[in-house]
């Protein structure tokens, strides 16, 4: 991006990458954002006309969070530096912690504190008195299935080679989280990105072998030929790090833990830059849930006269958590969102409703869906 821009014309005065930004500021405005390409978090004070915007990659990587009322706005990268301002009423967002307990993680664009947003491809831009003008960075479409399988290898192949080779350029060594899954095997898989290679890999694992990748993780790390570090973690060392891990955390996630010990363990290793396969699963189908959902919504409008009788069978006292989520699924709308609780969530309604009140001085209402959750009542929403 700046060798085009200073095939344009344009001078700089750094090697910095935020002057690159600042100087497509300068030229396109708000609208810079959707040429780049990555993840960030960037915020701009434009003396000219007084204004503030603030910008967080389309998919949300970088942590960006934000609190507005009455044109005042507070923005940062951390929610610990939000609540120090003594600004910021300390209330839990009932929502945000429902969708916790019923999913493992706070479903954005909620914060587990009220009225604090993180805004996932959504810019805003406001005029010296602060005002919300969101728009949307990226559109996603979708084909319609009419690609060779041959053409969507090589469509596939050129998208990560394209992604692996960008983050990559690094002034320091670059290592990998490498665990047995799909997700990161595809990061490191050979061929891609070819002239440049990881400095290490490392992997958590566990003595439980129904949680343990490590012997995978060790062996795709020997077919790799790159150093294999792997910390084989016990319940002491564990509980040990705990206090520290839940200081650190802004949102709670029942995945936090194991991403916060993997880093550690590269920062002990003195690596500064790590690409995960975060995400890369949910693309590429690498949990047997992301198969199995589709067919439980044709499944259950194929059997729609008899499912409703069938899911409040399933809903009873004697039943266990995944058994009574199914329950509600059969007596739920047939769609994907309702399936994937079904089969990827934690506790059932009726335990979060009586949990949730231990949260508030109020009763809250219960969310009865999983799809109140992509429409939440609030104002819109690793390399």
């Amino acid at each position: 991006m700046r060798s085009e821009l200073e095939a344009e014309g344009e001078t700089f005065n750094s090697d910095s990458d935020t002057e690159v930004i600042l100087k497509m500021y300068t030229r396109y405005g708000p609208d810079c954002v959707r040429e780049f390409a990555g993840m960030f978090g960037i915020a701009i004070w434009d003396e000219t006309d007084e204004s503030c915007f603030i910008a967080r990659g389309a998919l949300g990587i970088k942590p960006l969070y934000y609190f507005e009322e009455s044109g005042r706005l507070i923005f940062t990268s951390e929610v610990r530096a939000l609540l120090s301002c003594g600004l910021i009423p300390r209330k839990l967002c009932r929502d945000a912690v429902s969708g916790y307990l019923l999913f493992g993680a706070v479903p954005e664009p909620l914060d587990v504190n009220r009225r604090c947003f993180r805004p996932a491809g959504r810019p805003l831009h406001g005029l010296a008195r602060w005002q919300n003008t969101s728009d949307q960075i990226l559109d996603l479409e979708f084909g319609d299935d009419s690609i060779s399988d041959a053409e969507a290898v090589r469509l596939v192949r050129e998208a990560l080679n394209d992604s692996i080779a960008r983050h990559l350029v690094s002034d320091v060594p670059v290592g990998v989280f490498l665990s047995g899954g799909i997700d990161s095997t595809t990061v490191r898989c050979p061929g891609l990105a070819p002239d440049q290679d990881a400095a290490a890999h490392v992997c958590i694992s566990f003595d439980n072998p129904e949680f343990n990748e490590g012997d995978i993780a060790a062996a795709n790390g020997r077919a790799f030929r790159t150093h294999h570090s792997d910390w084989r973690l016990d319940s002491t060392t564990a509980k040990a790090l705990l206090p520290t891990f839940l200081e650190k955390s802004d949102q709670p996630s029942i995945d936090g833990f194991n991403t916060f010990c993997v880093s550690k363990l590269a920062h002990d290793h003195g690596l500064k830059v790590v690409l995960s396969g975060l995400g890369g699963d949910e693309l590429f189908g690498g949990y047997r849930s992301f198969r199995i959902v589709p067919f439980m919504v044709r499944a259950s409008r194929l059997f729609d006269p008899v499912k409703i009788g069938v899911g409040e069978l399933l809903q009873q006292r004697f039943a266990s958590a995944r058994t009574n989520r199914l329950g509600h699924f059969l007596t739920d709308l047939p769609i994907t969102s309702a399936a994937y609780w079904a089969m990827r969530g934690i506790l059932r309604h009726a335990k979060s409703e009586k949990l949730l009140p231990r949260f508030a001085a109020n009763r809250p209402t219960a969310i009865r869906s999983c799809r109140c959750l992509s429409r939440p009542s609030q104002p819109s929403k690793t390399r």
